[in-house]
């Protein structure tokens, strides 16, 4: 008879024990789960290689800027990929002069390689290709 008591105990206590741990492991949330990239710096060159914020990329080919416009919050990081199988020269607008802008003056980048902006100001920043003046594009920055 002391047997099965003790038997009973240590069944309901495992039994407790056991429900106490479920009830108390986390549950997983997968919306939680964020993945920061590193930013680029202001007018950084790569070659090769596709850049990390594909959300925020701006490829140029033998059409032009793709997007051609591109809307963004403060502080983030643009990147101008070349794939047109020729340079081009990013430059602020106006033609000739580059004068609305003049951090957006990065200069030419050669095919297969990219060059990134970060936007701090709030604002409308048109530019265009200095090599192919039609070729235009802007960064919306709010």
């Amino acid at each position: 008879m002391i047997g099965l008591i003790v038997i009973i105990i240590l069944f309901a206590g495992s039994f407790f024990l056991l429900n106490k741990n479920n009830s108390t492991t986390p549950q997983s949330n997968s919306s939680q789960n964020t993945q920061v990239l590193p930013s680029p710096t202001n007018a950084q060159t790569t070659s090769g290689a596709e850049p990390q914020q594909t959300q925020n990329v701006v490829t140029y080919t033998v059409s032009g800027f793709s997007p051609a416009t591109l809307t963004v919050k403060a502080g983030t990081t643009v990147t101008w990929v070349n794939k047109s199988g020729s340079n081009f020269s990013l430059n602020s607008n106006p033609h000739p002069v580059h004068t609305d802008y003049p951090p957006l003056n990065i200069g030419i980048t050669g095919d297969g390689q990219s060059k990134s902006l970060t936007f701090d100001k709030l604002g409308t920043y048109g530019y265009h290709n200095h090599l192919n003046p039609s070729d235009t594009g802007e960064v919306i920055v709010q």
